[in-house]
């Protein structure tokens, strides 16, 4: 079952979060899914895609939240040439790769919004709502080892 999904035509996919814990990419051009990456072991309850910064460069994360509060934030790999997701080879990960935002909401991740161009929000069932800066420090109640600080 999908729970959430959010559309970007700018890359041309979209993104959806499944009950199985699961964020799912999808051609806009055809609608067939090409790619999920499993993320959660609960249901995967919030979705988004965030252009990453404000400049010319196509750089663009999936940001994924579960009933159990985690984020996590997956690097896209974007064709420099056709300016759209690889659907070979879509999430920009290894074995290594650390997705995990932190801190995590004490509850589901309800909702998650893209202002502008390097930020994202959250709302959580714990009543939080965290606007997160994906490149500047800003906050002092963050993870130190976290590259994604919610701002006050």
């Amino acid at each position: 079952s999908v729970l959430d999904m959010k559309l970007c035509e700018d890359i041309g996919c979209g993104v959806c979060a499944t009950v199985d814990g699961t964020a799912a990419l999808f051609s806009l051009r055809d609608g067939q899914f090409f790619m999920g990456i499993k993320l959660f072991e609960v249901a995967a309850r919030s979705v988004l895609i965030v252009k990453d910064n404000d400049n010319e460069d196509k750089e663009y994360s999936v940001v994924c939240g579960g009933v159990d509060g985690t984020l996590h934030r997956i690097g896209l790999n974007i064709g420099a040439i056709s300016g759209t997701v690889n659907e070979e080879n879509p999430f920009d990960v290894t074995a290594t790769t650390e997705t995990v935002v932190k801190p995590k909401h004490t509850g589901p991740v309800m909702c998650l919004a893209s202002p502008s161009n390097g930020m994202f929000l959250s709302g959580g069932q714990d009543g939080a709502l965290r606007v997160w800066d994906c490149y500047n420090d800003c906050a002092a109640n963050s993870n130190a080892d976290s590259q994604h600080r919610p701002c006050k």
